[in-house]
């Protein structure tokens, strides 16, 4: 099913973009809270970013380990790794690995960016001309 590319900012110079809307459950606590946001495909990311709240509000299992995030400008965060259970749609991921961090060096809150850790399981088509892209499984 084709996605339209949407809004990512509200600075009308900032291009349209490919996001899906997506759902993060606690792997642990099935459908025990959900934390719905706006998902960036991003295939300049190495890992998948989810903000600080969405651990809090999931109450996340954190791992021990934590990442050293750099963001396009340089800028450094650390990300706390967590794992998350992630829907899109049809497509649900069960148990996937995450990096968490302010939601500043994400974007604007209620967004989320999927890394080349998991775009690069799907088919994924941009089709910048007509502003839309292709998101599946096969």
């Amino acid at each position: 099913m084709w996605h339209p590319y949407q809004s990512v900012s509200d600075d009308p110079k900032v291009p349209i973009a490919p996001v899906l809307r997506a759902t993060l459950i606690n792997p642990e606590r099935d459908n025990d809270r959900i934390y719905e946001l706006d998902a960036f495909l991003d295939t300049g990311s190495d890992t998948t970013l989810i903000p600080l709240e969405a651990v809090s509000v999931l109450r996340l299992p954190l791992l021990k380990n934590k990442a050293p995030v750099t963001g396009i400008g340089g800028g450094v965060t650390i990300g706390f790794m967590c794992r998350a259970r992630l829907h899109f749609g049809e497509i649900t991921i069960p148990f996937l690995k995450v990096a968490s961090c302010e939601a500043s060096s994400i974007g604007k809150p209620g967004q989320m960016i999927i890394g080349r850790d998991i775009l690069n399981r799907f088919c994924v088509r941009f089709d910048g001309k007509r502003g839309r892209f292709l998101f599946e499984e096969d």
